[in-house]
């Protein structure tokens, strides 16, 4: 499953570096986007098939949640909007779901600011400690929790089940406000919170990670963290590899822990998929990853 995610990651990097540089500056298009995205999945001479039919929505398109582009509906990328693409492949060694919002031109301040909340919520999960039989329930109020002290909430399950090339949705295992199942060792699970105003935009920020037995407890140094008294815990780890669009984050607005989460994870994509790139995309991943 990690060499899925490292072929849909170099996919992934390129589309968002080609999007960057030439498809928000030509006449693309909601459609072109997401076959673009496509096809550097198939070049990478791994791709089966998609794993569903991509979410492919810019500005209001961007704020329905289960949109899926037709030639009636297809827009264009205008400038100063926000542009949603969630998508995934099937691959013989695991199935891949990942989603990005990208700032088309210039972001308001509104949109940088939802936009910060919604990866304060990402952030929540991917960093969160939890009991042997905690359910997804309780770690859906852990990741919504920043989001309801703002006043805000998306109608969605924070996190679904994935099978290994097999089902995208695929339980028992959820992360929502109903999801009554046990997390176990092993299990892999979305991280996907989200915000949708209705007729302006959309946000979603997502990668899949896994589920580990971390006992003892260790911080990212291997440095011992759990009392000698405590309880055994699991955690996550990451398996989606792309950056996050920098330009839509209220760097002042997160906390230490934050920006060294984020930080940390832009390294990670960085060393893992810039060997793989040519030189023009490798130099704009090195920006795309630079340190907050």
């Amino acid at each position: 499953t990690k060499q899925a995610h490292y072929q849909d990651g170099i996919a992934l990097c390129r589309f968002l570096h080609w999007l960057d540089t030439q498809g928000q500056h030509t006449h693309c298009t909601e459609i072109t986007a997401a076959q673009k995205l496509e096809s550097f999945r198939h070049e990478t001479g791994y791709l089966q098939d998609l794993s569903f039919e991509s979410i492919s929505g810019v500005g209001a398109n961007g704020a329905i949640i289960h949109y899926r582009v037709t030639q009636e509906t297809c827009q264009p990328l205008t400038q100063n909007t926000l542009y949603l693409i969630d998508s995934g492949g099937q691959y013989q060694q695991g199935t891949t779901d990942i989603t990005r919002t990208i700032a088309i031109g210039t972001p308001t301040q509104e949109m940088q600011q939802c936009f910060t909340l919604v990866l304060k919520a990402h952030i929540a999960l991917a960093r969160a400690r939890f009991p042997i039989g905690t359910t997804g329930q309780a770690l859906d109020a852990i990741t919504r929790n920043v989001m309801w002290q703002n006043g805000l909430d998306y109608d969605h399950g924070t996190g679904h089940g994935v099978g290994v090339y097999l089902g995208v949705h695929e339980g028992p295992q959820r992360i929502a406000k109903h999801g009554d199942v046990a997390l176990q060792a092993g299990m892999i699970v979305s991280n996907e919170p989200g915000f949708y105003k209705t007729n302006a935009f959309g946000i979603r920020i997502e990668n899949l990670q896994y589920i580990y037995h971390a006992c003892p407890v260790m911080d990212e140094n291997g440095t011992k963290e759990r009392f000698e008294s405590g309880r055994d815990m699991m955690g996550f780890h990451v398996l989606s590899f792309a950056p996050i669009d920098k330009n839509l984050i209220l760097v002042n607005t997160l906390s230490q822990e934050e920006t060294k989460w984020l930080n940390a994870y832009h390294q990670k994509v960085y060393t893992k998929i810039s060997p793989a790139l040519d030189t023009s995309p490798r130099e704009w991943l090195a920006r795309a990853c630079a340190p907050l």
